[in-house]
């Protein structure tokens, strides 16, 4: 029998890890990411190297394969998933009976708060009675609905609609999110509409203590402080998503540090190391100590909330503690397998959620990267004290090291930007807000039976969080914190983890560094000449993307030699959720000039958010600048910034563009008994490449378009961005169509206001324009080099 020593110094083995790869596999192959084919070859290749020891566990490893993809064929075919088919396109009246899941939260966002929460419905009237239909729906409703409660049995009014694909790219994909969570749509009470509570469902397994136990702690919260803070205390402590002021939350995420700010496996291994620890102060027995410290976990995963990446990092504190307690080697490879195995046959789909993903790689680049980086730095580097704080330091920048060089390729896919800050703000912070976790969960603790121990420690508390986000603004000042790259290539991404899959390989067969450092220059240098032949190639185009902003508008215009224009940025929150995501996606790090139309806020009530999110070279305007409350407060921005100021009007240029963008619209003075801030007087601009014409108009109406007529001549163009959303022009309209006869016609319209009307349909018919609606093609880029044009859609 082995000693425990020779046991010990065994490589601890991974069998499952090939499983775990196989049913990843199979549940790409069974979702259709890739196709079917493609992912059963991905399988076997990987069981040919099990073939050669055993043949039996190449066989194994397929029916995992295919459990993988069956797993996934069975959620998707799930009866809950038959509501999609019931849900209108447009908002449409509905009654439902469901049951609420999960304690609604509020969201802030726009111009005030909402409630969300889950429904579980079971009967719906759309009109023609009511009739069984199981299913989810995402509830939205006012703070009002703060008083229903995880398990209400409810009978609700609003108006039901699915939930559509983004229009733009780079846009947040929320109907692909909620169909991963077999959410079919969205169910939203207005303020008018009836919410009843019926009862409570009857179940036993709902552990109704811990529920009360959490929102008492959610009220003991309140009690720690007051605006940021009040909501930065829940979303450390609880894992509530809260936002808070909008400096505080572009600090952490600038920083790469937002993961701090969320329950995950960050939490739940600090509780688990802190349990271990008092455990073991109080003498408890090694087993019993192991299992109490998982109950504690599970028990504090039921506390936060049990988010998906709480759950997942309790499956491997419960997979870690059991090899403890049965006297095996903690086998990390093994235990991440196991968790991913089990949360993958739990939730196949969330295998495609950038939250597994980060996770999981964050958790593989330690393992991979982080160990074998910190033995060889002490390997190395014999003469360095063996003190606690060289550890700390050494371990720190290693852990930090290894996640950013496993992660940054995701983060980019997804968000579209790198974090060098990261590499110091988390080895600063990591420390500050793990004591912030255990004193808050301990005050809370302590707080559920000694209500003033709360207040007392609050100052305290307090004082620690002003302190960690002083260190966040420090680390967010010192320079490029986040650099907007734009979302990498497929292959990109697929190169750079093969060439670390190779380096690793190289090592492992005694491959020097140079030779590996050649092999990373030289596909360094491929892929730096590829970036510029795509540049070359796009240095003939004039590109005009109209993006889908709802019912409003936002122009993205690229020329030749990569000036960039954006005319409109939407409302506020089509400008945080749409424009500036497109932006980033695009790699767009400024705008040389940045046009508002008129003042309407679904033309200007995004510019904040454009101006606070990248540098502007020019802010532009009618003159009316003074005319609404978000054009002072863009006008302050923009002065605080030290963005130039200017006013376009009739016969001016857009100078230092490398195509002509001309001025026809408002006339100097404005148009006669027309308002500076109204419709009429919306800049018109006309830009010209070539021999194509693009006629961009604004919100201009029939005044200022019989003006136009009066003064003007009217030019044919290639393109027109029809004005006001397909609004209605009267007879001046219909000839001053008929004289601009343009070849594509982009109507910039939502589904809320019966928009665009139908004589313009018919006059635009008329003049021979192709006319495409962003509420139905999602966002439309044309290109052109001066005699050829393009046209794409999203949708």
């Amino acid at each position: 029998m082995p000693t425990q020593r020779s046991y010990a110094s065994r490589e601890p083995r991974a069998p499952l890890v090939p499983v775990a790869l196989a049913v990843l596999l199979g549940v790409v192959a069974g979702a259709g990411i890739a196709p079917p084919i493609v992912g059963l070859f991905a399988g076997l290749a990987v069981t040919a190297v099990q073939l050669r020891r055993a043949p039996r566990a190449g066989a194994v490893l397929v029916l995992w394969f295919v459990l993988g993809a069956a797993r996934v064929w069975v959620w998707e075919r799930h009866p809950a998933m038959t509501l999609a088919t019931r849900l209108p396109s447009a908002p449409a009246a509905v009654r439902a009976q469901a049951v609420v899941r999960g304690d609604p939260g509020v969201v802030e966002e726009g111009h005030g708060g909402f409630v969300t929460t889950v429904l579980d419905v079971r009967y719906v009237d759309a009109g023609g009675g009511w009739a069984r239909q199981p299913g989810r729906l995402r509830l939205e409703c006012g703070t009002a609905c703060l008083v229903l409660r995880d398990g209400d049995v409810t009978l609700l009014d609003g108006v039901w609609s699915r939930t559509p694909a983004p229009g733009n790219p780079g846009e947040y994909d929320r109907a692909r999110a909620w169909r991963r969570d077999r959410i079919a749509g969205l169910l939203r009470v207005r303020p008018y509409d009836a919410v009843v509570v019926l009862g409570r469902e009857a179940s036993v397994w709902r552990c109704g203590w811990l529920r009360t136990l959490r929102r008492r702690w959610v009220a003991l919260t309140d009690r720690l402080g007051k605006g940021d803070e009040r909501l930065l205390w829940r979303s450390l402590l609880l894992g509530e998503r809260v936002r808070a002021s909008e400096p505080v939350q572009r600090a952490f995420r600038e920083t790469g540090t937002m993961h701090l700010l969320v329950i995950s496996g960050f939490h739940i291994g600090l509780m688990v190391l802190v349990l271990e620890g008092l455990l073991r102060v109080l003498s408890v027995p090694r087993r019993l100590r192991h299992l109490l410290a998982a109950g504690g976990a599970t028990v504090y995963c039921g506390l936060v909330g049990a988010n998906p990446p709480a759950v997942r990092a309790t499956v491997m504190a419960w997979a870690a503690l059991g090899a403890l307690a049965l006297d095996r080697p903690v086998a990390w490879l093994q235990v991440t397998a196991a968790a991913v195995l089990a949360m993958l046959w739990i939730h196949p789909l969330q295998l495609f959620d950038p939250s597994f993903q980060l996770s999981v790689g964050a958790v593989l680049s330690l393992i991979l990267l982080a160990g074998p980086w910190t033995r060889a730095l002490f390997s190395r580097v014999r003469r360095w004290p063996a003190s606690w704080a060289w550890r700390f330091l050494v371990g720190g920048l290693t852990a930090t090291a290894a996640v950013w060089v496993g992660l940054w390729p995701v983060l980019a896919w997804y968000f579209f930007i790198v974090t060098p800050a990261a590499l110091l703000a988390n080895l600063l912070l990591v420390p500050l807000v793990s004591l912030l976790v255990v004193l808050g969960t301990t005050v809370l603790a302590v707080g559920s039976v000694a209500e003033p121990v709360v207040s007392a420690a609050a100052p305290c508390l307090n004082w620690l969080l002003q302190g960690t986000l002083a260190v966040v603004s420090w680390c967010h000042r010192l320079g490029p914190s986040a650099w907007v790259v734009g979302r990498p290539s497929a292959g990109t991404v697929v190169g750079y983890y093969g060439l670390l899959a190779l380096t690793a390989a190289g090592r492992g067969r005694g491959w020097s560094w140079r030779r590996l450092g050649l092999v990373w220059l030289a596909a360094i240098a491929v892929t730096l000449g590829g970036a510029a032949g795509a540049q070359v190639a796009a240095s003939r185009w004039l590109e005009l993307t109209v993006l889908d902003v709802g019912h409003g508008d936002s122009l993205f215009i690229r020329t030749p030699r990569g000036r960039t224009l954006l005319v409109d940025a939407g409302t506020a929150d089509a400008a945080r959720w749409r424009v500036v995501p497109y932006l980033r996606r695009r790699g767009i790090r400024r705008v040389d000039a940045l046009i508002v139309t008129h003042a309407d806020e679904d033309h200007a009530g995004g510019v904040l958010a454009v101006l606070d999110a990248m540098p502007v070279g020019r802010f532009l305007t009618n003159g009316a600048s003074d005319a609404t409350m978000t054009l002072r407060r863009a006008g302050a921005l923009a002065d605080a910034r030290r963005v130039p100021r200017g006013v376009l009007q009739e016969g001016k240029t857009v100078g230092a563009m490398d195509v002509r963008v001309e001025v026809w619209h408002p006339p100097a003075g404005f148009v006669p008994r027309a308002a500076p801030a109204e419709n009429d007087n919306s800049i018109v601009l006309r830009v010209t490449h070539g021999a194509i014409s693009m006629l961009l108009t604004g919100d201009l109406e029939e005044v200022g378009v019989r003006w136009w007529l009066a003064h003007h001549p009217v030019p044919p163009v290639t393109v027109l961005k029809v004005p006001h959303h397909g609004s209605a022009l009267g007879e001046a309209g219909s000839r001053w169509l008929k004289a601009l006869r343009p070849q594509v016609a982009v109507i910039s319209v939502g589904r809320l206001h019966r928009l665009p009307h139908a004589s313009m349909l018919r006059a635009l018919e008329q003049a021979g324009a192709r006319v495409l609606l962003t509420r139905d093609h999602g966002a439309v880029r044309i290109r052109t080099d001066g005699t050829r044009l393009r046209v794409d859609t999203v949708q």
